[in-house]
C-alpha cells in the first residue's frame, strides 16, 4: 500500500518553523493549535484513514483504520489532550462556583 500523502508532509522547513513558532511554542496548546495539528495531519480525512465500526456510538480512536501510523499516534495524542482541557476546564468552572459562593456573589 502506498503511503498517502498528508499537508506536513509537503511543508518546507521554513513553514514549520513558523507553524512550529505560531503554535507549539506556546506554553500550552490553544484549541485553535489543536485544530492546526488536527489539519496538518489530515486527521479524519478519507485519505488518512476511516471509521470501521458499524455501532450507533460515538465513535473513538478504537474504531479507527489507519493508513499512516504517525497520523494513528497524533490522533490519539490529539483526543487525550482534549479529554484532559476538558477536565481542566470542568476543574476550572467548578473552582469559580466555589469561589462565587465564598464570597457571597451568585
Amino acid at each position: 500500500m502506498v503511503k498517502p500523502t498528508i499537508p506536513i508532509d509537503n511543508m518546507s522547513e521554513e513553514a514549520f518553523n513558523k507553524f512550529k513558532g505560531e503554535y507549539l511554542d506556546s506554553e500550552t496548546l490553544s484549541g485553535e493549535a489543536l485544530y492546526e495539528i488536527i489539519q496538518i495531519f489530515g486527521i479524519g480525512q478519507s485519505i488518512t484513514g476511516r471509521i470501521c465500526c458499524d455501532d450507533y456510538h460515538r465513535h473513538n480512536y478504537h474504531c479507527n483504520e489507519y493508513n499512516r501510523k504517525d497520523v494513528a499516534i497524533v490522533d490519539r495524542l490529539v483526543m487525550e489532550i482534549k479529554k484532559y482541557k476538558n477536565i481542566l476546564n470542568e476543574i476550572e468552572s467548578k473552582f469559580d462556583g466555589i469561589e462565587k459562593l465564598i464570597n457571597g456573589e451568585k
